[in-house]
């Protein structure tokens, strides 16, 4: 994945938090998405406007203290996988 690829939350996303672990549901979809507590983390920074891999990478080095270049490779696995099931929207 380039990390100059930026994207947006999709609209309508619906989301519920349980014990750190989100359950994602897209309107457009019949079925849930649920993360585990590092997608959790990911797809919290991503709705707090970060829209690129750099932007959540450094956002989560700075509010967890986590080592950015050993997350950067499960950051861009959780956004590919969040901008092909519709939760992210690519932006040009």
């Amino acid at each position: 994945m380039t990390q100059a690829l930026s994207w947006q939350v999709a609209d309508g996303v619906l989301v519920q938090e349980i014990e750190g672990r989100a359950m994602l549901l897209h309107p457009a979809s019949t079925s849930a998405l649920s993360l585990n507590e590092s997608a959790t983390s990911i797809w919290a920074a991503c709705t707090a406007g970060a829209a690129t891999v750099d932007e959540v990478v450094e956002m989560l080095h700075d509010a967890l203290g986590v080592d950015a270049d050993a997350i950067r490779a499960d950051v861009e696995a959780a956004v590919q996988r969040l901008l092909h099931e519709g939760y992210l929207l690519a932006t040009p």
